[in-house]
């Protein structure tokens, strides 16, 4: 238990500590956005909090121009929103705590199953150190394109789901939280009438929060009760019918999740963007390198052996897998705590052949455990670096002036409904900053990504004339052109010179212009 705690108060330690060196080497004259992995993805979750601060639960794409019906998606980031509001704290502050929060919890659960699944001795301290950090070498493999998904796909592993967001760790909480207490339910060990109402709340939460895992959750039931059906020799009707009454409540929300894509059109244009496709085979096995030969070893022991947390481990393990095979645009968010499976399978498989092997061979088991102890370290050592790199290496994009930020808190007051015109790079961050839509700032949540991002461009550096800059603000619906340091970059002077555009305000870092729609559209007709 001592050794568990140790390693979970490291981990702790590690997963804030980019952000406070990032904090740290803040500028005097800037603000530290509060966000390093996936900054793109990062901003859009800060900018669905803002909505919540703005005391919506429903929720609208704040990245695109168009008029929306709201939603009640992403409630997760709106929940988090409304309590920052309450707290009266930043954002990024709330969003961190909830990371961390639910960081601690998912390490404390993965402890808990290992307690439970894995027998005392090397298997359980090997399983939570595979499960938890991943036993990817991606690292030795940065020139490939792909990348080797331990570098950038956190839903699955523990350690980078915690070091890059608050969503994924809770995600995996629940999913991990409904697999062992269906195989406990299973084994006798939770009475029926404990554990279907805490699936069912579970599950429900799980569809909440990530509604395609629903769907990955069973996948992974039909195979174990596959299994069970195997090892037992009889069809679990009653388990697999209590299961289905189950799994129907936890897709009631995934299904509404769908509706809203199919019938509501910005909704639907973002979700033919939001293809997140599977990467090559090659790219999983460099991902899982260090735990799948011995997962496999493992799997193979249970095979012969009747182990019933083995069997719900090789259930998700096959489930996710199987699920990352349907052709659909999610298929790599099916991947969800799968270094969990992986880990605790290789530490029990690694463990038993340490055992086997090297018993009796002291100086040369020190060895291969140390390193093991080495190379399981690489990746998640490469990810620190990569957060303690990106903001010297990208400043404009992990620091913003003070101007800017006094900037958009006066736009806060004002009607969010308006719509900003900035550069696509400032546009990333704005919407949760002024808490209004931009014209372009994300890959998927931008409609139409590419255009607009182009235009956007074209309007500030020079290459359109007059008449064809107010055509597209008529036509995007502006309400305000933010010109800062990064615009101005773009069109190599300080201020716009555009009948129909009124400044407003501004000051040491940002022009804030707003647009006079009956001088703009009626120019430009």
């Amino acid at each position: 238990m001592r050794r568990f705690l140790i390693f979970a108060v490291v981990l702790a330690v590690l997963v804030v500590l980019p952000y406070l060196v990032a904090w740290a080497r803040t500028a005097p004259d800037a603000r530290f956005v509060g966000y390093l992995y996936n900054p793109a993805d990062a901003g859009s979750y800060l900018a669905k909090m803002r909505l919540g601060w703005l005391g919506e639960w429903h929720y609208h794409l704040m990245f695109t121009p168009e008029a929306q019906p709201g939603v009640y998606l992403f409630l997760f980031h709106l929940g988090l929103g409304h309590a920052a509001r309450l707290l009266g704290l930043p954002l990024p502050v709330v969003y961190h705590a909830a990371r961390l929060l639910g960081g601690g919890v998912l390490l404390a659960t993965v402890g808990w199953v290992c307690r439970w699944a894995l027998p005392e001795g090397r298997a359980r301290r090997w399983g939570y150190v595979f499960a938890v950090l991943g036993g990817g070498v991606g690292w030795a493999f940065i020139w490939l394109d792909p990348l080797p998904v331990d570098l950038w796909v956190p839903e699955g592993y523990v350690f980078y789901s915690i070091l890059a967001n608050a969503h994924f760790p809770w995600a995996q909480v629940l999913l991990l939280a409904i697999l062992a207490l269906t195989a406990r339910w299973h084994a006798d060990k939770v009475p029926t009438r404990r554990a279907l109402p805490a699936l069912a709340v579970l599950l429900i939460a799980l569809g909440v929060l990530q509604p395609f895992a629903v769907g990955q959750v069973g996948l992974i039931w039909g195979i174990w009760l596959v299994l069970v059906w195997r090892t037992e020799q009889r069809v679990p009707w009653r388990t697999a019918a209590a299961l289905g009454v189950v799994g129907a409540l936890g897709l009631l929300y995934p299904l509404y999740s769908v509706w809203t894509m199919v019938y509501n059109p910005a909704l639907s244009a973002w979700n033919a963007q939001n293809a997140t496709g599977l990467p090559p085979w090659w790219n999983w096995l460099i991902g899982y390198a260090l735990v799948f030969p011995w997962a496999v070893y493992e799997a193979a022991y249970a095979w012969r052996h009747d182990q019933v947390a083995d069997r719900m481990l090789l259930s998700w393990v096959i489930g996710s897998a199987m699920g990352m095979m349907v052709p659909i645009s999610l298929q790599r968010r099916l991947s969800l705590g799968l270094s969990i499976p992986l880990g605790l399978l290789a530490g029990a498989g690694w463990g038993r052949w340490l055992d086997a092997h090297l018993a009796h061979h002291e100086r040369r088991g020190n060895f291969f455990k140390a390193g093991m102890a080495v190379l399981v370290t690489l990746t998640p050592v490469f990810l620190l670096m990569t957060g303690f790199g990106s903001p010297v290496q990208m400043p404009e994009r992990f620091y913003v002036g003070v101007g800017e930020m006094n900037m958009a808190k006066t736009l806060l007051d004002k009607d969010p409904t308006s719509v900003i015109l900035a550069s696509p790079e400032r546009g990333e961050a704005l919407p949760w900053m002024t808490g209004h839509q931009v014209v372009v700032g994300h890959p998927l949540e931008t409609v139409d990504f590419e255009r607009r991002a182009t235009e956007a461009r074209q309007f500030f550096d020079g290459s359109w004339n007059a008449d064809t800059q107010r055509d597209f603000l008529c036509q995007e619906g502006v309400s305000y052109v933010w010109l800062s340091p990064l615009e101005r970059a773009l069109a190599g002077k300080e201020a716009l010179s555009l009948s129909g555009l009124r400044l407003v305000q501004e000051n040491d870092d940002v022009r804030l212009y707003a647009v006079v729609r009956g001088e703009i559209c009626s120019s430009s007709e």
